[in-house]
């Protein structure tokens, strides 16, 4: 199952990746910012319930989630690559199902990205846009 962080970070527990993770979305949030010339928080959109979203535009018409690892998918086992896929599959599922005009999955590392995109093909809907925001000074196809 992946790594609910709030909640580790809400018990005190430390991550390998929490600094990096929160810099990372800090950065794409950002990068999103410069963008599409708008502000982004967190925002909860309701789907037969509210669902967290990472970054809504302040117009409300963009919506973001973003996923962060800091592994390759040939660092993770079979059955850890399918609770990824199943993680990145509920947000696809999630900014499929909600309003707005631009729905963007974000998902780092790029060969994360890569990996995903290829697994899903054909299962998640070709109106969403996914992409790899790279580190700075990092650079990807």
């Amino acid at each position: 199952m992946p790594i609910d962080r709030e909640e580790l970070i809400r018990k005190g527990k430390p991550m390998v990746n929490e600094v990096s993770w929160r810099r990372y979305e800090h950065m794409v949030v950002d990068y999103l910012k410069e963008r599409f010339q708008q502000n982004f928080a967190k925002g909860k959109i309701v789907l037969g319930k509210p669902r967290e979203f990472d970054a809504v535009g302040e117009d409300g018409e963009i919506l973001v989630q973003i996923k962060y690892t800091g592994k390759s998918p040939d660092d993770f086992s079979d059955q850890q690559k399918r609770h990824y896929f199943a993680d990145y599959m509920l947000d696809a599922l999630k900014l499929e199902r909600a309003p707005g005009t631009r729905r963007i999955l974000i998902i780092y590392p790029d060969d994360q990205r890569k990996w995903f995109v290829e697994e899903s093909r054909g299962l998640i809907s070709p109106e969403i846009e996914v992409l790899t925001v790279p580190l700075e000074g990092e650079k990807h196809d």
